[in-house]
């Protein structure tokens, strides 16, 4: 997802409750319409940095952000998808020394599951650095069954659990140790609990 499409169809209630939640801000709707945001400076304040463009879009921030970085020790992780930039980037954190910034380009659903590889490394929140581009799947966490589903959705958007088959409602939090958003079934307080399908806690939810 954009943060554009990310935002789309968002309640008045989901919209008050999005400085208090624990989305990042970066991936918060935005009431920005010109979609010409600027690129920001990147982060040169370690000793080195691992730079991670996903997808397409990611190309233009890499480019801007090439001069800045070029006397600073680094590398350039490119990838097509979130899973390839989540495994490149947890080998290159693997090899990494004390003093290394993260910064990460690409659609709002990757880069939060860069960030929480980076983040299950040790990397503090202030040593990553985000920039979101481009569209992509989304991450949801189903809070009954515990599977995570990837689809192209938003907040407020309802998403069919891969798992048990509820609707879920994509909620205004995000966990940092999956990247994954909280999904819930959409019609919990309507649906006869006897014809509910059955949770199913044995799975770790995330934190």
């Amino acid at each position: 997802m954009s943060t554009a499409e990310l935002s789309a169809d968002i309640s008045a209630g989901t919209r008050t409750q999005l400085p208090f939640t624990s989305i990042p801000e970066w991936a918060r709707p935005t009431t920005d319409s010109d979609g010409n945001t600027e690129i920001p400076a990147p982060q040169c304040t370690g000793s080195s940095y691992l730079l991670v463009g996903i997808g397409p879009a990611a190309a233009a921030v890499t480019s801007a952000w090439a001069p800045a970085l070029a006397g600073v020790p680094g590398r350039l992780i490119e990838a097509a998808d979130a899973d390839t930039a989540v495994d490149a980037l947890a080998a290159a954190l693997a090899e990494a020394t004390v003093g290394v910034r993260v910064l990460l380009t690409g659609p709002i659903g990757a880069c939060l599951s860069a960030r929480a590889t980076a983040v299950a490394a040790g990397v503090e929140d202030d040593e990553i650095q985000v920039v979101p581009v481009g569209s992509g799947p989304i991450d949801v966490f189903c809070s009954h069954c515990r599977t995570i589903t990837t689809a192209d959705a938003g907040l407020d958007a309802i998403v069919d659990c891969a798992g048990c088959d509820r609707g879920l409602l994509v909620y205004y939090h995000v966990s940092r140790r999956s990247g994954s958003f909280l999904g819930f079934m959409a019609d919990a307080e309507t649906t006869p609990a006897a014809t509910a399908p059955p949770d199913n806690p044995s799975q770790e939810s995330p934190a």
